[in-house]
């Protein structure tokens, strides 16, 4: 029975729910505290989701356990957190420990579903896409009916179950094909640094997120003083790893352009389209991600030109929604290139695909904390609070002005990281 299962959905399955595990669960949380009068109680598990999804990356390692084990284990991670998710209609709190195990599953289910991706078992064939692209409406369908409904125990109950549907035969392939690879997932940083680099993250980015939703001021120092511990760890992190990992610069440079698409624009869009537009936002990118994907053989050395063209148009409220579109297409390009490049050291270095998803945090986390510099700046400068850049109701033509000098100075400095990776990138051509 198994096998005849894993032939017909167990891939198609396995591979949908590992391209939208990274955001899924947290535009889920996202709309549910926003339907919720963005209380407190919902706060917290949003935050929680944020930040292990960020830094969950580096506590793989930590655990020393093979690829196939890391990937069963944010299977079941997933599994429990839907299901003690379902109860959040009898306490807030069930959300938070669905949130600690959705974390932490959507920071390692895809980077681990690309260690084993490779293998000729899991070749992926054109009639897989087909069925992940039916299954992907059904989802979709299903999370609008919970949105309009208010029931989100339909989309936890659904993505439970197919979840559930690969874990069985997923662990029945593991166990029966002994070829497979199996090795310790480890990199060159050392234990106890990866350990610190870990918690100092998760610990910044929940103090982030925090200083975000509920002005205190005591917070937004912290933040914005801890910021060059940060930066100086991460420097030291890339200069370690730089000298064993090609790619290095696109690959971060791709967490940059990610963060600025799926966490920033959704907030910003308040400017533009008076109403956040985070499931809107999420479509599109899916779309163009997939696009890209697809249409890489064809554009793929246009992909650098592709994105500076749409992060110029996110500049205007008329093209604004065209811009994270087509730089939805440069992530699914870039993330073809690195795939390609990455893959052909594969047997090489098993734990090539971890280090590239290390590496997209840490330009991600470059981007939440320039961000989070500016506005925090703002804020204490002009004493007002840091929730302002993030209500709609608190637009006012000051503050509009703000959010568009941030949002120039982060397309200039998006731009210098694009033309950067575009030099490294020449190096492989």
């Amino acid at each position: 029975m198994i096998n005849i299962f894993s032939k017909n959905l167990f891939i198609p399955i396995l591979n949908l729910l590992a391209n939208i595990s990274i955001i899924l669960p947290f535009a889920i949380y996202f709309e549910i505290y926003s339907q919720n009068g963005k209380g407190y109680y919902y706060l917290i598990p949003l935050l929680l989701i944020y930040c292990l999804r960020g830094s969950g990356v580096f506590l793989g390692p930590i655990l020393k356990k093979t690829n196939q084990q890391l990937l069963i284990l944010s299977i079941v991670f997933e599994i429990l957190g839907y299901i003690i998710s379902c109860f959040y209609i009898t306490s807030p709190m069930f959300l938070v420990l669905g949130g600690i195990f959705l974390g932490i599953a959507s920071s390692w289910g895809w980077p681990y579903f690309l260690s084993i991706r490779e293998l000729p078992y899991f070749k992926i064939k054109k009639n897989d896409w087909i069925k992940s692209g039916l299954l992907l409406v059904i989802i979709l369908l299903t999370f609008w009916i919970s949105y309009n409904t208010k029931i989100y125990c339909f989309i936890f109950i659904l993505l439970s179950f197919l979840y559930l549907s690969v874990l069985i035969p997923l662990s029945h392939t593991l166990n029966t094909n002994k070829n497979l690879i199996s090795v310790t997932v480890s990199t060159s940083t050392k234990l106890f640094t990866q350990l610190f680099l870990f918690l100092l993250l998760l610990s910044l980015l929940f103090i982030e997120r925090y200083a975000r939703a509920i002005y205190i001021e005591s917070s937004v120092i912290v933040a914005l003083l801890l910021v060059s511990i940060i930066i100086f760890l991460v420097l030291r992190h890339l200069y370690k790893e730089k000298i064993n990992t090609p790619y290095m610069i696109p690959a971060s440079v791709r967490g940059f352009i990610m963060s600025f698409v799926l966490f920033y624009t959704p907030f910003y869009s308040l400017s533009y389209l008076g109403q956040k537009q985070i499931f809107l936002i999420y479509c599109l990118y899916l779309l163009g991600f997939e696009i890209g994907s697809i249409f890489f053989k064809i554009i793929g050395s246009y992909l650098y030109y592709i994105c500076i063209f749409g992060l110029l148009l996110t500049l205007n409220s008329f093209s604004f929604l065209i811009g994270i579109f087509i730089c939805s297409v440069f992530l699914g390009l870039q993330n073809n290139r690195i795939n390609t490049i990455y893959g052909k050291i594969y047997m090489q270095d098993s734990n090539i695909f971890i280090k590239k998803y290390q590496f997209s945090s840490i330009g991600s986390f470059f981007f939440q904390f320039t961000y989070m510099l500016m506005i925090g700046f703002l804020s204490i400068y002009n004493n007002q609070e840091i929730l302002n850049f993030f209500v709609p109701a608190n637009g006012t033509k000051t503050l509009k002005t703000q959010e568009n000098i941030v949002h120039f100075i982060l397309i200039g400095i998006s731009l210098i990281c694009i033309l950067k990776a575009r030099k490294e990138d020449h190096k492989y051509d």
